[in-house]
């Protein structure tokens, strides 16, 4: 028994290194669209179709990082 909680605990140790330099490396690359910029170009007017897609654009531009107009 003391030899499976030695094994458990080096595993969770070596588990925790490897997401700890993960996360580091993902917050030094920045967000994925970081620098990039789109336009929604739309001949639709006032039809409620379109504001569903401007923010759902409004939204993904959030979470990844990029501008929109």
């Amino acid at each position: 028994m003391k030899k499976f909680s030695l094994l458990t605990l080096s595993f969770l140790i070596i588990l925790s290194m490897v997401l700890a330099a993960c996360q580091q490396a993902t917050e030094e690359a920045g967000a994925p669209g970081e620098g990039l910029y789109f336009r929604l170009v739309t001949h639709g007017g006032d039809d409620p179709f379109w504001a569903v897609v401007q923010q759902g654009m409004r939204d993904a531009c959030a979470e990844l990082g990029c501008e929109a107009d």
